[in-house]
């Protein structure tokens, strides 16, 4: 589900992102993804706007949740770790997953090994995760 949207609609108004985080307006859909060892963040790049990563917003962004998450740039079948705390990365280690890898392609039938990540193609995003790009 999209993060920002997820955040709004919840009942803890702290937790609420300010509207320059909108996915419409940072060009960016974050999904959230749980591994048994660790969180990710994966951050799904409008691809009609492929520096969108790289404005001041999204990079507050990625310091935001590279506290709680191993964060993730999602372009098509391209995954590229943006950041990732000690923490992550020992978790990730014990789990048997590379540390060290830091790109990677997927694709339907061959994902990384241990991570169950969402298969999203940003342009057919259904029912509330359209919300965040309209």
């Amino acid at each position: 589900m999209c993060l920002w949207y997820y955040l709004q609609t919840g009942e803890d108004q702290s937790l609420r992102l300010p509207e320059r985080f909108r996915p419409d307006r940072t060009k960016v859909v974050v999904d959230i993804f749980e591994h048994p060892n660790y969180r990710a963040a994966l951050l799904w790049i409008d691809p009609s706007y492929p520096n969108a990563i790289e404005s001041k917003d999204n990079q507050t962004l990625i310091k935001m949740l590279a506290e709680e998450f191993v964060v993730i740039e999602a372009r098509g079948r391209k995954r590229k770790i943006l950041a990732m705390s000690q923490s992550h990365a020992k978790k990730m280690i014990e789990a048997g997953l590379s540390a060290d890898v830091r790109e990677w392609e997927v694709d339907a039938k061959e994902r990384r090994v241990g991570v169950k990540e969402p298969q999203v193609d940003v342009k057919e995003l259904p029912g509330e995760m359209a919300v965040c790009l309209a």
